[in-house]
């Protein structure tokens, strides 16, 4: 191939990334017109739904939850997809082993009770005697009082000092 060949292609090339880089403006031009329309037309609706009765949002408690606290952790199974963000808030973490969160023992166990009697029809406590043995699958901990390749603090939870 002469290098008058290659400098053809090269133009040729260029002459393409040209009319790609226009479409691409022009897609862009119509993409925020169609926003645009979307937003002054859902200001509209806003504007028109205040003379309508809008539909009061109660809270309407639904499932059931057990509360089972163990000498070292507070686990939280049952009906909880819907209640994650409040159990998260408290410390509460997935555990794919016992289908269900855990949370540290500590004062906000109180909370996390009265915040989950508000959204569930059924609130279960437990109590049991001995520790959770939690087996995870990036590290392996066992909660009763053995330490495996980490240092637990005193409910069995790693520290976050480093």
């Amino acid at each position: 191939m002469s290098k008058q060949d290659i400098l053809n292609k090269i133009n040729i090339m260029d002459d393409k990334l040209v009319n790609i880089e226009e479409m691409i403006r022009n897609l862009s031009g119509q993409i925020k017109n169609i926003d645009k329309e979307r937003c002054s037309s859902s200001k509209s609706k806003v504007g028109t739904s205040k003379s309508k009765e809008t539909p009061s949002k109660e809270i309407v408690p639904k499932g059931t939850v057990s509360i089972t606290k163990y000498s070292n952790v507070i686990l939280i199974t049952g009906d909880t997809f819907d209640k994650k963000k409040i159990i998260k808030n408290e410390g509460g973490y997935w555990s794919p082993q016992y289908k269900g969160w855990i949370t540290k023992k500590n004062q906000s166990s109180v909370i996390l009770k009265t915040n989950l009697e508000k959204l569930c029809e059924t609130v279960e406590m437990f109590e049991k005697s001995e520790d959770l043995v939690i087996d995870n699958t990036r590290k392996t901990i066992l909660l009763n009082n053995q330490l495996k390749n980490e240092e637990l603090d005193s409910y069995g939870f790693m520290s976050d000092d480093d």
